[in-house]
């Protein structure tokens, strides 16, 4: 049952041009250049785990270091006092019609339910160092992608021809500066899926997996499909935008940090 339907996901008429077959693009030593394996996505987890040894040391040693000279505080709000069946209800998110149930279950008055609320909310906040920290991280790994993705493409013709990224397909060999670039961006989509469930959660957590979980995929479609090409050309875009992203978010949160510094200073 799996096999069929393996089969008709992986229908060569879907993924592949007239006359193709996956034969014709797998790899082997008798080709006359050199197909995309799947099995190196594999490769990319145990990279992944590098990537976040190395992000822990930046981020110990390097980003949260210069945060504080930049005058950005790391400060831990009080925890919420334990209530199990409060918490229960605070991870389903609960309605006003729940609040009253609660009410009279734990003989706590609606107020008191909504501050313990609050205390937990304000739990689950990262502070400003974590967050500049965080945004350090991924523009500094964006801003190396995006380097390294115009020194591997910059003598490709389809970085200046959009139109040589369909001339020869499917058969068209990747280099080995390509499967480089190819393999830093799945293992650090990796990453940034595995620390998602260490971070502090955020109510974007759910959005956030998704987002990584359809950048592996998009990712894993293009280098079976051998449309590597076309794939290298959107991670470089990719990298582009987020790491103007990630330093716009570094800079609000360092800027922010300093200005309620000096009003506090000015104040007293």
């Amino acid at each position: 049952m799996l096999r069929s339907v393996l089969d008709v996901f992986w229908d060569e008429d879907v993924w592949l041009p007239p006359n193709s077959s996956w034969a014709d693009v797998a790899p082997g030593p008798n080709k006359k250049v050199t197909y995309t394996d799947h099995w190196d996505v594999l490769l990319t987890i145990p990279m992944a785990f590098m990537l976040m040894a190395l992000r822990f040391v930046l981020h110990n040693y390097v980003f949260a270091p210069f945060g504080k000279s930049l005058g950005i505080k790391y400060t831990r709000n009080k925890k919420a006092f334990p209530n199990y069946k409060l918490e229960a209800a605070y991870t389903t998110d609960p309605d006003s019609k729940k609040i009253s149930a609660l009410s009279k279950q734990l003989d706590m008055s609606e107020r008191q339910i909504q501050r313990w609320w609050r205390h937990r909310r304000l739990q689950d906040k990262p502070s400003a160092l974590v967050k500049f920290c965080e945004s350090a991280w991924r523009s500094t790994f964006l801003l190396y992608s995006l380097i390294f993705g115009l020194y591997v493409l910059w003598d490709k013709a389809w970085l200046w021809d959009v139109d040589y990224c369909f001339v020869g397909y499917p058969h068209q060999g990747i280099s080995n500066d390509l499967w480089w670039y190819y393999m830093s961006a799945f293992a650090f989509n990796w990453s940034q899926t595995f620390s998602l469930q260490f971070d502090v959660r955020r109510k974007d957590h759910r959005q956030m997996t998704v987002h990584h979980a359809t950048t592996l995929l998009l990712l894993y479609l293009s280098w079976v499909c051998n449309a590597h090409r076309t794939g290298s050309l959107v991670i470089l875009i990719g990298d582009s935008s987020e790491m103007m992203l990630e330093t716009k978010k570094d800079i609000r949160s360092s800027s922010s940090e300093i200005s309620e510094k000096s009003d506090q200073g000015t104040t007293n």
